[in-house]
């Protein structure tokens, strides 16, 4: 039988009145328009048929020389056969928008004659949070202001997902029917159950306090079923104080204060939101995350959850099965079920690539580890039960698209193969240069820096910013005492202390992603605006940080003014680092990264600026001359009095006379500081 010729001049026939389906048709006519040349010779017709009895999600294709059949039982058994289609023989990858893929055209297209079957998901719920979602929140790479997340959600769709938390807080709300129009079910935040309106949103004025005001919680939570009620959706259960806390920060004194009061409260506040639902939707598919407070309720026996809603259990953000380090408290418990009674039921598990803490954890780059740490983690947890529910965060898309193409060949099979994963991914994004780009992207985990002892205790790009505010603050408040918020990287009795151990932390660092930037940017120039800048961030941050800690040694000595200098580069490297975001802004993503504030390089700048203050304070005031005196010592042989004949200089003055003078020196190799 002679194969199938897909032209640009394609039909497709069958019933097209449901909105997803509506929407994956026009998808594969524009993949088609995207790929093949308008106006050639003959009709490609495709027919679809929906009434087939099959297991919900699963297609077929049947392919002959005159037309292409698929045959499905549901809507998004059509929507994944279309990508099927559209990545097979079209060649657009699920990441195509987000990865700036380079598409060919071509004038036909052939299609094998056979049949061609779906693969059933080893996972039955799987998709993405997008979460904290700062830089799509206001970014508009379209003409539609939804544009960017129905490419976030064709991306999820396209690699087999079928889920989502479409954003938090407004964002949900506002996406949460486009995701539904394009097939995918709704779940819903731990922090936000059954979609709805934080209490402290709708109800400013009052103590959040579910025993206070039963009725308006309840009154919330009917709203949400009632809004939602039509759409498909996997519902979350569970209760958490306002900003995502334990619920008894929030009610203040009124709370339980045993575990076991603790839990038969929010064991009744579970089985009353489950009734609710069951009340309006009998058939609902329910869960539950066992996250902080809420795994160690269960774990101690005293939460009880109904048979049927799915236990979703944590990583601690840093893709480790353990539990969230909170604070400078670390327990690192198993967050798996560990005996018969926890192994009971259903189970699903919540899983970070993307993560904020303000400790180390990465949001505008990669998490650093290899391919093997994901599939190592999510098979153990496969094989632990975990296999009904998978929700990743997933945060802006863009910086983590390997690792979520990567998670999605997880929940189509967690025992698949993952040591060619950066080949194969870099075969289908870059083409002629793929070797290059794959041995580029391997050496991203290689090159972090390690904060702890354990495998997952790796830093992301939030380590160089957060460790210097906290540390750069308690300098300028109390330099000996050590900072409070930095005992979960090193406990110490001193500022010091911390600040050498930071310093031994990142010895040579700044020097291997020196060597390592170079590397991107001669061999794989096409990554310049994906991993190259992530190389940036990373070798910035290690260069502020490393010059923060000099400066300390240096002011430690009593070397004022040096120490002055250093920190100014540091202050400088951390502008340097905001500098690369909006350099990497090119056509559609101008402005994408215009509100990147977790690790706020900007800020840290400034703080920065404050602290060069705080020196200066020390090593020349109240009169502020002698460093300029010294200066013009430098400059012209003559030292004059500053207050007869010139200003003070501000410190950002005096830093860049200080660098200018720094690099004629270096030039002549003359670095003298003479002590001032």
């Amino acid at each position: 039988m002679k194969d199938f010729l897909l032209t640009g001049n394609v039909r497709i026939f069958g019933e097209m009145e449901s909105r997803p389906v509506y929407r994956a048709a026009e998808r594969f006519y524009r993949d088609v328009k995207k790929t093949l040349e308008a106006g050639t010779a003959g009709v490609s017709r495709i027919y679809i048929d929906c009434s087939h009895c099959m297991e919900e999600e699963a297609w077929e294709i049947r392919v002959s020389e005159s037309d292409i059949q698929i045959h499905t039982s549901s809507d998004l058994g059509l929507v994944y056969a279309f990508h099927y289609l559209s990545e097979k023989y079209l060649g657009i990858r699920p990441f195509w928008f987000w990865l700036d893929q380079k598409i060919g055209v071509r004038k036909t297209v052939s299609i094998p004659a056979g049949t061609y079957r779906s693969k059933r998901a080893a996972v039955s719920y799987r998709g993405w949070f997008i979460n904290d979602e700062t830089f799509l929140g206001r970014w508009n790479p379209g003409d539609d202001e939804a544009y960017a997340w129905e490419m976030a959600f064709e991306a999820l769709l396209r690699c087999g997902g079928n889920m989502v938390i479409p954003g938090g807080l407004e964002n949900f709300d506002k996406y949460c029917t486009l995701a539904s129009d394009m097939g995918l079910k709704l779940t819903h935040h731990h922090v936000e159950p059954l979609g709805a309106e934080m209490f402290s949103s709708a109800y400013p004025d009052l103590q959040p306090s579910y025993r206070m005001y039963p009725e308006l919680y309840e009154a919330l939570w009917q709203r949400a079923i009632e809004k939602r009620k039509g759409q498909q959706a996997v519902w979350a259960v569970g209760f958490r104080g306002q900003g995502d806390c334990p619920y008894w920060e929030s009610d203040g004194e009124s709370a339980e204060k045993s575990e076991e009061e603790k839990g038969r409260f929010l064991s009744g506040v579970i089985k009353k939101q489950y009734d609710m639902i069951r009340k309006e939707i009998p058939e609902a598919v329910i869960c539950t995350n066992l996250y902080g407070e809420m795994m160690e309720l269960y774990r101690e026996g005293v939460l009880s959850l109904p048979d049927d809603v799915i236990r979703v259990w944590g990583d601690n953000g840093y893709g480790k099965m353990v539990t969230r380090r909170r604070g400078n408290h670390n327990p690192r418990t198993e967050a798996l079920p560990v005996n018969e009674r926890e192994a009971e039921g259903r189970h699903g598990l919540y899983y970070h690539i993307s993560f904020y803490d303000l400790q180390a954890a990465s949001h505008t780059t990669m998490p650093p580890f290899e391919p093997e740490y994901y599939r190592d983690e999510l098979l153990k947890s496969y094989k632990r039960g975990l296999s009904d529910y998978w929700i990743i965060n997933c945060s802006n898309i863009r910086p983590h698209a390997p690792l979520l193409i990567l998670l999605a060949k997880l929940w189509q099979d967690p025992a698949c193969r993952t040591e060619d994963f950066y080949e194969e991914f870099a075969g289908q994004y870059y083409g002629e240069n793929a070797a290059a780009a794959a041995g580029l992207y391997r050496r991203y985990a290689a090159a972090a820096i390690r904060f702890g002892n354990q495998e997952d205790e790796t830093a992301g790009e939030q380590f160089y910013t957060h460790s210097v505010k906290i540390l750069a603050r308690q300098w300028m408040a109390d330099a000996e005492k050590a900072a409070e918020h930095f005992q979960w990287a090193i406990p110490a009795k001193t500022l010091h202390e911390q600040i050498c151990w930071l310093d031994e932390r990142l010895a040579g660092k700044a020097y291997g992603y020196e060597k390592y930037l170079e590397d991107c940017e001669r061999e794989a120039p096409e990554l310049s605006d994906t991993l190259t800048l992530q190389v940036w961030l990373h070798y910035l941050g290690c260069l502020g940080v490393t010059h923060f800690c000099r400066a300390w040694r240096l002011r430690e000595e009593n070397h004022g003014l040096e120490a002055f200098y250093e920190c100014g580069l540091a202050a400088e490297a951390f502008a340097e680092a905001d500098q690369k975001l909006r350099e990497a802004e090119r056509g559609i993503w101008k402005n994408f990264y215009q509100y990147e504030c977790f690790a706020d390089y900007k800020f840290t700048a400034h703080i920065l600026k404050r602290l060069m203050g705080r020196i200066r304070d020390e090593g020349e005031g109240p009169d502020y001359y002698r460093w300029q005196m010294w200066l013009y010592n430098q400059e012209t042989g003559k030292g004059e009095i500053i207050t007869n004949l010139d200003n003070h200089m501000t410190e950002a003055e005096f830093f860049l006379r200080l660098k200018k003078l720094h690099h004629k020196e270096e030039k002549a190799g003359l670095i003298v500081w003479n002590r001032v």
